[in-house]
């Protein structure tokens, strides 16, 4: 106690605390990394380096972009600058808020669920998929990150078009139809 006030116990450098904040729109979360120890998980990261914000229009993801993410969640040197490109994929939040994604790397594999997506294919993704980055482990193929998307917040705090989205997209909407925020009814 200082000055008649009780001081607030600051988070561990790299872990989540009580000034975790949300992140709202559209992002990609940690949920795998190699770099984690399996009993800690995503949730021992800092919360700006669970995730990574994808904006409108498009967004890259690789160790140029994010190097300090990659750092963390890829702790050995070798695995990350063996496995993952400097610019490793191209995410697209259109105005209509479907995500899709091109796998601009032959570096390595990445997955969308047991599909996998060469360099130069491009996929629409949905809320709650998860894109594997994956590398042959003797005859095995072994997923050394997963990245899951999620949108969070409400139409009420997000962007034009993140609103209209949310007001567009409808309940009867196919799996095929892409990843869209939830709607406010």
């Amino acid at each position: 106690e200082r000055g008649g006030r009780e001081e607030e116990e600051a988070p561990l450098p790299g872990r989540g605390g009580p000034t975790a904040t949300a992140q709202l729109g559209w992002h990609l979360a940690c949920i795998r990394a190699q770099g984690l120890p399996e009993e800690l998980g995503a949730e021992a990261l800092a919360p700006d380096l669970r995730t990574v914000a994808l904006q409108d229009g498009v967004t890259y993801i690789g160790r140029r972009h994010q190097s300090r993410h990659f750092a963390v969640w890829l702790t050995e040197p070798g695995l990350r600058f063996r496995s993952v490109a400097e610019t490793h994929l191209q995410l697209l939040v259109s105005c209509t808020g479907v995500v899709s994604f091109t796998n601009l790397s032959s570096v390595c594999s990445i997955f969308v669920g047991d599909l996998e997506l060469r360099e130069g294919n491009v996929r629409e993704l949905r809320a709650g998929q998860v894109l594997s980055f994956s590398r042959l482990g003797g005859s095995v193929l072994e997923a050394f990150l997963a990245l899951r998307l999620a949108y969070s917040g409400s139409p009420a705090g997000a962007s034009a078009s993140e609103a209209s989205s949310a007001r567009s997209a409808s309940p009867s909407a196919s799996p095929s139809s892409g990843a869209r925020p939830p709607s406010s009814a």
